[in-house]
């Protein structure tokens, strides 16, 4: 897209973002969480860590850490927080899901068959069975995942389970109010809130499947996130001028508030702290980046980490995953085996961009125009 169409800060961040979040895998989370990532996938164990890794930065470490993959899924919920509503100023509540769907679900089907096939082939290569059964990859191809309580076959995308539900809380806000409303913004917070709360109180929830208790639980474990991006929404009132600096600081403190009671729900409190840090740390760079924006100068590599962000989030775990552990195992060199996965998923990433997920958007686009145009017609008919 072309740069004028971007807010430069926002598409900055996204690009931070997916670099921090691949870095993380690729240099702490896979050596450190090799066993989860061999009983996952099914994949020959290695007995490694890379000596390099700060211990500041490790998340095996006990104490004061700082969790980078939490700090750039943080950007990621603020980036949200903010562009969702400048996009429902322009579409309703149902041509704003379609568009979603269609920003979703072509890029994230399209890995799911490569994770499939390259996982299928993985399971001949090491002598193992497939890990994943085809009730999970029936549920994984819909995003049910945490509805079923089934295993996830790309470990990322419970942060698309959390973007997914923000997005139906938009559209149906919007049907009442706009998040101009500060009141309204307060009160999902509450309800998210509550939610949270009441979770461990209702009963059913080890039977999968579409029941309240599963739909209760599944937004209220997640209602920390939620109520983070919401400030990203105050992000967005201030840049568009509908909120005051008093109006704007005056709710940032109370969504921080709540988010942070949230999380003491969630996690307790002996690692309040260190989980809230990386989310602290996200909010003063949205911040500062925010009000430094008009500073801050283009970068042609950052924006085109950032048109790929997507793709790239989510193919650079299974298949990053697999290509790192194949090469290791052959050339025994962790660096050599993170170059080859990081080059090889930024190219894939790329493809998956210019031939599914540009495609998909303008498929999505088509249809709203479509849908507008009959609509009329109908009305008159």
């Amino acid at each position: 897209m072309a740069r004028t169409q971007r807010i430069w800060f926002i598409q900055l961040l996204r690009g931070v973002a997916a670099i921090l979040v691949v870095f993380f895998h690729y240099f702490t989370f896979f050596w450190e969480h090799n066993s989860f990532v061999a009983e996952t996938f099914h994949f020959p164990a290695i007995n490694n860590f890379l000596p390099f890794v700060p211990v500041f930065f490790s998340t095996t470490t006990t104490g004061f850490t700082l969790n980078l993959g939490t700090f750039a899924i943080a950007l990621f919920f603020l980036i949200s927080g903010f562009v969702i509503p400048l996009a429902l100023e322009k579409l309703n509540g149902r041509d704003f899901l379609i568009n979603r769907i269609f920003r979703i679900y072509p890029v994230y089907l399209a890995e799911l068959v490569i994770a499939v096939v390259l996982l299928f082939s993985a399971s001949k290569i090491f002598g193992s069975s497939f890990p994943f059964s085809p009730k999970v990859v029936l549920a994984n191809t819909l995003l049910f995942q945490d509805l079923f309580h089934f295993q996830t076959i790309n470990t990322t995308v419970w942060t698309l389970q959390i973007e997914l539900k923000f997005y139906i809380i938009c559209a149906l806000a919007y049907t009442f109010s706009s998040f101009k409303n500060r009141y309204l913004l307060i009160l999902i917070s509450f309800i998210l809130l509550f939610l949270l709360w009441s979770t461990p109180h209702v009963s059913g929830c080890s039977e999968g499947g579409i029941n309240p208790c599963n739909l209760i639980s599944s937004v209220g474990y997640q209602a920390p996130f939620l109520i983070f991006m919401l400030i990203g929404s105050g992000v967005y009132n201030l840049f568009r001028k509908y909120w005051s600096w008093n109006e704007f600081i005056i709710m940032t403190l109370i969504q921080t508030l709540l988010f942070c009671i949230a999380t003491y729900l969630l996690s307790g409190s002996d690692t309040i702290l260190t989980n809230l840090l990386p989310f602290a740390l996200a909010e003063i760079s949205f911040f500062v980046l925010f009000k430094q924006s008009k500073k801050i100068k283009y970068s042609a590599p950052l924006n085109f980490m950032a048109e790929i962000s997507y793709p790239l989030y989510l193919v650079h775990t299974t298949t990053g995953y697999l290509i790192i552990t194949l090469v290791y195992l052959r050339f025994q060199s962790p660096l050599l085996s993170i170059l080859i996965a990081l080059t090889s998923c930024i190219a894939l990433a790329y493809v998956l961009h210019i031939l599914i997920e540009i495609p998909g958007q303008k498929l999505g686009k088509s249809l709203i125009s479509r849908l507008r145009v009959q609509l009329p017609k109908a009305a008159r008919n």
